[in-house]
């Protein structure tokens, strides 16, 4: 019995020894690679469940956009305290009409480049009597911004708002949590399907491994190694489902080939457009749509390695401007002002610059440049 007893202790003391060890080992290895890592912990998540407005930035957050490919150096992203992007330090900024809205998606966040090489950093600089705001959100489209219009933009009384299309727009109303296309009422309402949207969101940006991704370095090291490959796989799974999905081939197809559900998506994101520019007449601001081109329109060049990965090198139909030509008819018939990048685009990159980061596919530094050369005659002549 003594005997068994003895062997138990020494079990156990073996197990706690070995787990000592390992606690010690992964200690050990967690400090190197603190040290190693090229952004702080606990700063890299800045999104947040919110219901007005279904996911923003936290107030006053900091965090860092680290490239899958290493196409760009880890950029520090900074926040106000109403969540936008911060823009360039020491600029004076003032309110009233003296207030532009740079409204869209992750092409506007700009979490590529550092703040100041953003085209709304660039514009702060060239109209410092001028308050920028850069009101991009990364997976924005037309009913989330429109949420953040109507709840967080219009109280700041701009003069100016441009809301930046994007090509993906179609897509993530159909793919977003169930499809936003399928919330048929909330423009009347301004408020998300309270049964399901911020719940979703919540447990997006609050899972497990988000928890371990900000907490331990040793895990973000492995998702940093791991998410090339995991971010080709999301891509291409998004891709090969149905509808508006297949965003570069998609949004080129005609309309008349279009299915019924592809047309309810068409109707339900130009709508968004129609109840954001009738939010900003009612405010007095002056509404301005800016198209963004598929990089494969501007040359063959740009985007070349996003094109291979995902399976895009050969199809000649996302080089076509049907995308283009249809949402400039849209805005034209509605009276609505119209900024097409393309051609600023294709002339700008004939010099051997990009105007897209060859596989991320959001501007580069070059194309948020020419992204505020256009802006800045817009501002200069409006009203």
């Amino acid at each position: 019995m003594a005997s068994k007893l003895t062997g138990i202790r020494f079990f156990i003391f073996n197990a706690l020894a070995g787990l000592g060890v390992a606690l010690l080992f992964l200690s050990a290895a967690e400090l190197v690679a603190r040290s190693l890592l090229p952004f702080p912990l606990t700063s890299i998540t800045t999104y947040q469940a919110y219901a007005d407005v279904t996911y923003f930035h936290r107030p006053n957050s900091l965090g860092y956009e680290v490239s899958p490919l290493d196409e760009f150096k880890p950029v520090r992203l900074e926040y106000d305290d109403a969540g936008f992007r911060r823009l360039n330090k020491g600029i004076r900024t003032h309110s009233g009409n003296d207030v532009v809205v740079l409204l869209g998606d992750s092409f506007v966040e700009a979490r590529q480049v550092e703040s100041e090489w953003t085209s709304a950093g660039i514009l702060q600089n060239k109209f410092p009597n001028k308050r920028i705001i850069n009101a991009g959100c990364s997976g924005y489209t037309s009913t989330t911004e429109f949420l953040l219009l109507k709840h967080r933009v219009l109280n700041l009384k701009p003069k100016d708002i441009f809301l930046f299309f994007s090509f993906n727009d179609y897509a993530d109303n159909f793919w977003y949590f169930g499809g936003y296309y399928k919330q048929k009422n909330i423009f009347d309402t301004a408020r998300p399907d309270q049964s399901y949207l911020p719940t979703v969101y919540k447990e997006r940006f609050e899972t497990l491994d988000n928890w371990f991704f900000i907490h331990s370095a040793i895990y973000a090291y492995l998702k940093k190694l791991t998410r090339p490959e995991y971010v080709i796989s999301e891509w291409k799974d998004v891709a090969n489902s149905t509808y508006f999905n297949d965003s570069p081939k998609n949004v080129n197809k005609k309309t008349s080939q279009m299915s019924e559900i592809e047309m309810e998506i068409l109707n339900f994101t130009h709508q968004g457009i129609l109840e954001m520019a009738s939010l900003a007449m009612q405010a007095g601001s002056q509404f301005h749509v800016v198209i963004i081109p598929l990089p494969p329109q501007v040359n063959k060049d740009e985007w070349a390695t996003g094109k291979r990965i995902f399976g895009y090198a050969r199809d000649s139909i996302v080089r076509e401007r049907i995308y283009q030509d249809r949402l400039l008819e849209f805005l034209a018939k509605n009276n609505i002002n119209a900024i097409d990048l393309l051609p600023e685009f294709e002339k700008n990159s004939q010099d051997g610059r990009r105007m897209y980061l060859d596989f991320d596919g959001h501007f580069s530094t070059d194309g948020n440049r020419v992204v505020a050369a256009v802006l800045e005659d817009k501002i200069k002549w409006s009203r």
